[in-house]
């Protein structure tokens, strides 16, 4: 779309301008348009209309003004154009990505560098780049500030010697086949000058007069003269030495380094007049100064300066010994550089050097450098690295240059006016434009995504995640297309990290972080800076919950339920002291009643009265009876301080107890007691069985004819002792003392209750059997 609202269109008739709908003009091939079938069109700022072809390359037209076709692309399909960043991009399909300054009226494509120029199927501008494809799985990249042309008006730049600009931003190029004049409005090279190919020019340089100076290794100097003379200046004019390595211009004044020292030729009478040099004399490269004087970059002699009178006298007598190449930037600072150097800088007090260690001075060769936006530009045979003077600080242009291996001619290098910088290089003629992306040191970054324990948490400014997924990976990116694998990440998680960390990956991961709040900071970086994180840095804040039980609420949940337990802990323990106590005291009473009932008078005089029977009629079982007697409250005494006995015990004082009844009643009483073998270690409460036999004889009738039998079994848990009912005729009165004190006995010891079942003919007592008793 034009700025009047038109609207332009790529047709196979040709270029179509739309007008409130309709077909206004048409630019075929009748009309001056180099082929009918158009393919593509662009508009750029000036409202310039610009259209490539399928066989007649790319032709320019613009409202009010004629038809041009560019004639550095008048063959080939141009299937894709863009414009962008003053320039016309067209994506050919034989000849790869051409490029065109917009800012010219005219003037040829001249080929984007690439390996193999692809095919372009399809091409756009975005992300400060141009983008463009090729049918394959391959997407190329172009940086509309670094542009190299391979081939220019057929001639190949990729063997470009030297170069130069007058002040007129008129271009000098020394190829093979000569040097080349070019001037800024127009696009066709002019030789002006032919030398031997024995002798290759190494510099040029254009004096105040817009005399070219062309320096040769073996044919001396070549002045070629604003009318087109050229003059030869070899050893007949007094020239030190024909084999010139530089030629440099201030004003009128011209200096030439040659393996002979130094020339400096006279203004007033046009001869060259040498310049005593210490050593062998060979010097690389002259810098001429304001006072008429010089700076010698030497080999073996360091640099050197050289007075008005021809005097010189070393830079700094403890500095490097071998220099290269020498530069002035635009506040008048002198830089030298040369192998293993590092990048010099002339000081009052001798030269200050840094970068010694970067690999354009410990691994490869200098070639050259050149000033552009306040940084000095080293270009070597391993990359091109730029230094800031005012921070100090290096930053790596290798990569985004792709630069890598590249070669150059000392010297062949300039910087224009508008601050980009050419370079002649075996790739062709490097054009660098100032971009302002290329010396960042800091990239903005963000945050792309976050998982804890590998499940994905949405990103955002705070985030909380539970103590037990606290596991943290953080990714995050900082795009940047010059070169990505320049990148370095300088991250922290403040909290966790002592100090912050380095990494070229772009993602971190974190491992058991303990609960708390933390705040992870990453930032991007280009280069060797470091400090505090930059305004660009991306920030992230995590909290890790702590357990509920060590949040505040949790902790006096946690306290009151502990406060609980010892509450109910202690008064178990009171109320287990209680029923140990009445156990305690029900063991007494029933020891003490056992003890009572068995010195009860009648007792004893029952007892001693069968023993007087048995003295009269048979001696042997009155001692019998004695040593029973005796043996039964021995057993008696044994058990009076126990809780529980086992059955077995319990069933054995009892065969005890009734041997000693049997002896004064006969065969009226009778004991049968059934009880299986795996539960005589079961446990039961003492004397409980002997209390209530000793209840059944006591409150029963028994006789020969009908005798008492009191039988014992085991039925599933517990013990049963029955009789039958036969109530005595003055039997005495009954305390219930002996089955109430078993009833209590066993509520302390035993949920299962006690059973006391009778009626007309039976009395029953169900007693609980423990099956283990610590």
């Amino acid at each position: 779309r034009l700025a009047s609202g038109k609207i332009v269109a790529a047709t196979d008739q040709g270029l179509v301008v739309f007008a409130e709908g309709r077909a206004e003009t048409v630019f075929g091939e009748t009309e001056g348009a180099p082929d009918n079938l158009v393919l593509s069109v662009a508009v750029d700022e000036q409202d310039r209309v610009w259209a490539g072809t399928h066989r007649g390359g790319v032709f320019r037209w613009s409202p009010g003004a004629p038809l041009r076709t560019l004639p550095g692309a008048a063959t080939g399909a141009v299937a894709r154009i863009a414009v962008a960043h003053g320039r016309v991009w067209a994506g050919t399909r034989d000849r790869g990505l051409l490029v065109l300054d917009t800012a010219l009226a005219s003037g040829p494509l001249r080929p984007h560098a690439t390996e193999r120029p692809p095919a372009v199927r399809d091409l756009m501008v975005g992300a400060g780049h141009v983008w463009w494809c090729d049918g394959t799985a391959t997407l190329h990249r172009a940086d509309p500030h670094v542009l190299v042309a391979p081939e220019l008006d057929g001639l190949d730049m990729r063997a470009i010697s030297a170069l130069c600009f007058d002040a007129r931003q008129r271009a000098w190029f020394a190829l093979p086949q000569g040097v080349y004049a070019r001037d800024a409005g127009e696009h066709v090279l002019t030789r002006v000058l032919q030398v031997p190919h024995s002798t290759p020019v190494t510099a040029m340089a254009v004096d105040a007069d817009g005399t070219l100076w062309v320096a040769t290794f073996g044919d001396g100097v070549h002045a070629v003269r604003a009318d087109g003379r050229v003059e030869r200046h070899g050893m007949t004019a007094d020239l030190c030495n024909p084999n010139v390595l530089a030629v440099r211009v201030l004003g009128r004044q011209v200096w030439c380094a040659t393996l002979d020292g130094l020339c400096v030729r006279d203004q007033a009478t046009g001869r060259w007049r040498p310049v005593p040099m210490p050593g062998p004399g060979f010097v690389y490269d002259v810098l001429p100064q304001a006072d008429d004087g010089a700076i010698a970059a030497t080999d073996g002699n360091g640099l050197l300066r050289v007075d008005a009178a021809g005097r010189a006298q070393a830079v700094d007598s403890l500095g490097p010994r071998t220099f290269y190449t020498l530069l002035r930037t635009a506040d008048g600072t002198v830089w030298a550089a040369g192998p293993g150097t590092g990048l010099c800088r002339m000081a009052d007090g001798g030269l200050e050097c840094s970068g010694g260690e970067l690999p354009p001075f410990n691994e490869g060769t200098v070639l050259a450098m050149a000033a552009q936006q306040g940084r000095v530009l080293v270009f070597g045979t391993t990359g091109t690295w730029a230094h800031d003077p005012a921070t100090g600080q290096w930053h790596d242009l290798t990569a985004g240059l792709r630069a890598a291996g590249m070669q150059a001619a000392l010297h062949a290098v300039a910087t224009l006016d508008d601050g980009s910088v050419r370079l002649g290089c075996d790739r062709g003629l490097l054009h660098l434009r100032p971009s302002p992306t290329r010396y960042r040191t800091h990239l903005r970054t963000v945050i792309t995504g976050l998982r804890t324990a590998g499940r994905p948490l949405p990103v955002r400014e705070e985030v909380a995640t539970p103590h037990d997924r606290n596991d943290l990976a953080v990714q995050f990116a900082a795009p940047y297309f010059d070169a990505p694998g320049e990148v370095r990440y300088v991250y922290r998680l403040e909290g966790h990290d002592p100090a912050p960390r380095t990494t070229r990956d772009r993602e971190v991961h974190y491992t058991g972080l303990p609960p708390g709040r933390y705040t992870f900071r990453v930032h991007a970086l280009l280069g060797e800076t470091v400090g505090p994180p930059p305004a660009t840095a991306a920030t992230l804040v995590v909290h890790v919950r702590a357990p509920w039980w060590e949040r505040p609420g949790g902790m006096a949940l946690i306290a009151g339920l502990a406060v609980a337990a010892v509450v109910l802990v202690v008064r178990a323990r009171e109320r287990r002291l209680r029923q140990r106590e009445r156990v305690e005291q029900e063991r007494v009473r029933a020891q003490l009643e056992t003890l009572r009932s068995q010195v009860d008078p009648h007792f004893l005089f029952n007892s001693l009265n069968t023993l007087t029977a048995l003295i009269e009629t048979d001696a042997d079982r009155a001692v019998e009876h004695v040593d029973q007697l005796s043996g039964f409250f021995r057993s008696i005494l044994q058990v009076r301080d126990k809780e529980l006995v086992p059955l077995h015990e319990e069933l054995d004082l009892l065969a005890g107890y009734f041997d000693l009844e049997r002896a004064r009643f006969g065969a009226a009483i009778a004991l049968d007691v059934q009880v299986p073998s795996d539960a005589m270690d079961r446990w039961i409460v003492p004397l409980t069985t002997q209390m209530l036999v000793e209840n059944a004889l006591k409150h029963n009738a028994a006789g020969p004819q009908a005798p008492l039998t009191v039988r014992i079994t085991v039925e599933g848990e517990e013990l049963v002792v029955r009789n039958r009912r036969s109530p005595r005729v003055g039997a005495p009165r009954s305390t219930a003392f002996g089955l109430d004190s078993i009833r209590r006995r066993y509520a302390a010891l035993d949920p299962r209750p006690v059973q006391v079942v009778q009626d007309d003919a039976t009395f029953m007592v169900r007693v609980p059997l423990v099956r283990q008793w610590p």
